[in-house]
């Protein structure tokens, strides 16, 4: 699986440490730090359970000052010795062009016609066409609408399409609490399909977060204060429990002279994590 993450590399890593694999139920066995043709990178190899399977877990995370990408490579335990040397090795043989002019769309092997859409192109996550009203994720735009397509592989053969289309909405990772109200077929192309619309709640997902929190440090450390403190807001409303979350956004309210929310917040980041009680405000 592959993603884009808008944002430093050096900023994006501070986010991929211990805590964070940690709430995902990744224990991490080794990190490796490393250059992608010249630029910064790092391996990390961890090991995630779920539901009584134990599962190997190599991430490749690497970019330069704008856009930091990340590679996965998940693969049962079982199999680590006869998969894992040239699983890592696959990962490793990316090339990295930053000035190389790609159409982003080439990473999945369908196409739709977008020409007569509002929503405007914002980037591919793991083999998905993403959209929203600006083009950028998070969007900054008041209309948060955002669209996800992508191709479902069949192997064995649906046998309820209809069945089978409402439970892939019902288990969309960044949504929780799906309550489907219409389902209506369609055909677009001579494919059948379903029309699905749906209330559901934000999933609280580790991607959000991460985009809010590593921007949002980044946004305090390069003395943009008010918008590092935006965006750790959002970060700390999807995740409550950052402690350098809680800590950089104090940081920025004491240099912009609000005492007391930073005393507030600094009090927070210190019970969430002692090392923070030596690292006061300056």
């Amino acid at each position: 699986m592959a993603a884009t993450i808008t944002g430093p590399v050096v900023s994006i890593l501070k986010g991929f440490n211990a805590d964070t694999f940690h709430k995902a139920n990744i224990n991490i066995k080794r990190t490796d730090e490393l250059l992608i043709n010249g630029y910064i990178g790092r391996l990390i190899f961890g090991e995630q359970s779920k539901e009584g399977k134990t599962y190997d877990r190599y991430t490749l995370i690497f970019g330069d000052g704008d856009n930091t990408y990340i590679l996965n490579g998940i693969f049962s335990k079982d199999y680590e010795d006869k998969y894992g040397k040239a699983i890592k090795t696959s990962m490793l043989s990316v090339v990295y062009e930053p000035k190389r002019d790609n159409d982003p769309r080439s990473a999945v092997n369908f196409t739709i016609d977008d020409s007569k859409i509002k929503l405007k192109f914002a980037g591919t996550f793991a083999e998905s066409l993403m959209y929203t009203a600006d083009g950028k994720i998070p969007t900054k735009s008041k209309d948060k609408t955002m669209f996800f397509t992508a191709q479902v592989a069949d192997q064995e053969g649906v046998q309820d399409k209809k069945l089978f289309s409402m439970e892939l909405v019902k288990q969309a990772a960044t949504v929780k609490n799906v309550e489907i109200k219409s389902v209506k077929p369609v055909t677009m192309d001579g494919i059948s399909g379903y029309e699905i619309i749906a209330n559901a709640k934000d999933g609280k997902t580790l991607a959000p977060v991460l985009l809010y929190h590593n921007r949002g440090v980044a946004e305090v450390e390069s003395g943009k204060f008010k918008r590092g403190i935006e965006d750790l807001t959002k970060a700390l409303k999807i995740r409550p429990d950052t402690a350098e979350a809680h800590y950089y956004r104090g940081k920025a309210k004491y240099l912009l002279g609000d005492k007391l929310g930073a005393a507030a917040d600094y009090k927070k980041a210190c019970e969430l994590n002692k090392k923070y009680l030596k690292q006061p405000y300056k």
